[in-house]
């Protein structure tokens, strides 16, 4: 069994070091074993009101052997930072990736996923809040696009699904 001590010269609670360092601590058996969050979180823009947001569960190495039971994944808009209720996401501990739907188009916003864990029970810090994406409308193609050169320039057409 390993110890760490840290000391700080002027008032800094418990909680402002959990702040400070990011990490989540749950106390159980005299030992606090970190709650680590997803790793590589991408948001992918999928259509005018979607965003697919992936990740690749937490590092093992630290945590206790602890195991994730859900996630959980909310978002906000960027000018506002008001975060939705977080949201479970389908799929338990096998969940990599959830669609958050119902954006506005053209509307730029922040996610965040974080996993819950069991034995003890607790949830992971959330995700840094810098990963942003905005739902855009995409066209789709009833034939690909095609590129043929004109004067040493381009011209790309296509028909357009909606045509």
């Amino acid at each position: 069994m390993r110890s760490v001590a840290i000391f700080a010269r002027g008032s800094c609670t418990a909680l402002k070091w959990m702040a400070l360092f990011g990490v989540v601590f749950a106390l159980g058996a005299g030992q606090a074993l970190a709650q680590n969050a997803p790793r590589n979180v991408k948001a992918v823009p999928v259509d005018a009101d979607t965003v697919k947001l992936t990740w690749e569960p937490p590092s093992a190495a630290g945590n206790g052997n602890r195991q994730v039971a859900n996630y959980q994944s909310r978002y906000t808009l960027v000018t506002t930072v008001s975060w939705s209720a977080p949201a479970d996401v389908s799929g338990g501990s096998g969940a990599r990736s959830v669609d958050i739907d119902s954006l506005s188009v053209n509307t730029e916003y922040q996610f965040q996923v974080r996993a819950e864990y069991t034995n003890p029970a607790g949830e992971s810090p959330w995700t840094p809040a810098n990963l942003r994406a905005t739902p855009r409308t995409v066209p789709t193609f009833t034939t690909p696009p095609a590129v043929e050169n004109v004067d040493g320039g381009a011209k790309l057409t296509w028909v357009a699904s909606d045509a």
